[in-house]
């Protein structure tokens, strides 16, 4: 490696590219998130009600 990263060089600022980096991150996890959600929610079984257990 003949340089140091980007990040070290900026110290981790938004001139590094991180600013864009972490944009991204948050649109990729809302965009999975959101799906994720639904999908869940609409096929997951619900657990029936627990009777009690029969006395004798």
């Amino acid at each position: 490696m003949d340089r140091p990263p980007r990040a070290v060089y900026f110290d981790a600022q938004a001139e590094a590219g991180l600013g864009r980096a972490w944009t991204m991150v948050g649109i990729g996890f809302a965009a999975s998130l959101l799906p994720g959600l639904a999908t869940t929610r609409r096929t997951a079984p619900h657990a029936p009600a627990p009777r009690p257990a029969p006395i004798g």
